[in-house]
C-alpha cells in the first residue's frame, strides 16, 4: 500500500472499515475501488495497452479507411456529428453506443459524399458483429456463471 498516492490510501482505508462504509457512500467507495484496482493491477494495465496497440490499428484502418476513405474534413465532420449525437443522448439520458455513433457518423460522411464511396458489405459485416455480440455475450456470462455454480456447489 506504501507505493499508492495518499488520497488512495485514505479511501481504501475508508472503505474498508466497516462502520466508514456506509458513510463514505457508494459512488466514493466504487471511486476508491477503481483507483486501487488502477493502481495495484499494473500487469492488466500492460495487457490492455498491448491489446490496443497491437488490435487497435484494426479498428482505426476500418473504421478511417475500409467503410469510406476519409479525409481531414470528413473525419471532423464525423466526429463533430458523433459528439454532438453523444451529448444530445446524454441529456436525454438515453444510453447508446459511442462506437455505433461514430461508425454511423463515418457512414453519413461517406454517403453524403457520394453514396457508393460507402463500402456496404464493410458496413453490414460491423452490424452484424454488432448484432452478435449481444446474444454471444450473454452466452458466455451464462456458461461462466454456470461453471462457477457448479464448481462453488462441489466445494
Amino acid at each position: 500500500v506504501g507505493e499508492l498516492p495518499a488520497e488512495t490510501q485514505i479511501a481504501l482505508l475508508r472503505v474498508l472499515q466497516e462502520r466508514e462504509f456506509e458513510r463514505v457512500g457508494a459512488a466514493e467507495s466504487i471511486r476508491a475501488n477503481v483507483r486501487v484496482i488502477a493502481a495495484t493491477n499494473r500487469d492488466l494495465d500492460a495487457a490492455i495497452a498491448a491489446g490496443t496497440y497491437f488490435g487497435g490499428w484494426r479498428i482505426v484502418h476500418t473504421m478511417g479507411q475500409r467503410i469510406t476513405k476519409l479525409r481531414p474534413l470528413g473525419g471532423f465532420c464525423a466526429e463533430s456529428a458523433g459528439a454532438i449525437t453523444l451529448f444530445g443522448t446524454a441529456l436525454a439520458g438515453i444510453p447508446v453506443s459511442t462506437t455505433h455513433t461514430i461508425t454511423g457518423a463515418i457512414v453519413g460522411v461517406g454517403a453524403v459524399h457520394r453514396f457508393s464511396a460507402v463500402r456496404w458489405g464493410v458496413a453490414r459485416r460491423i452490424v452484424w458483429a454488432w448484432i452478435v455480440t449481444i446474444p454471444a455475450s450473454a452466452l458466455m456470462a451464462g456458461g461462466t456463471y454456470w461453471l462457477i455454480h457448479l464448481f462453488q456447489s462441489q466445494a
